[in-house]
């Protein structure tokens, strides 16, 4: 059984709200070729011991992907 908790800050959940988005943003709008995620849920958004967010991609279908566009395996 886990021990109680204090509930997270709004402050927090903003920000881990606003890493997702940023996270998000880079993958939608800087990756080359485009990378749409597809499956975000919270399973997907990884936090570290400071609560930064971070978006979680299955780097083997966007390689795969890069590969496949390129002509060239990674």
């Amino acid at each position: 059984m886990l021990p109680e908790r204090e509930p997270l800050s709004w402050s927090t959940r903003m920000q881990i709200a606003l890493d997702s988005a940023r996270g998000l943003e880079y993958i939608h709008e800087h990756t080359v070729p485009v990378y749409i995620h597809r499956d975000i849920k919270s399973e997907n958004i990884l936090l570290d011991k400071s609560f930064c967010a971070k978006v979680e991609v299955v780097l083997q279908i966007f390689y795969f992907l890069t590969a496949f566009l390129t002509g060239i395996m990674m």
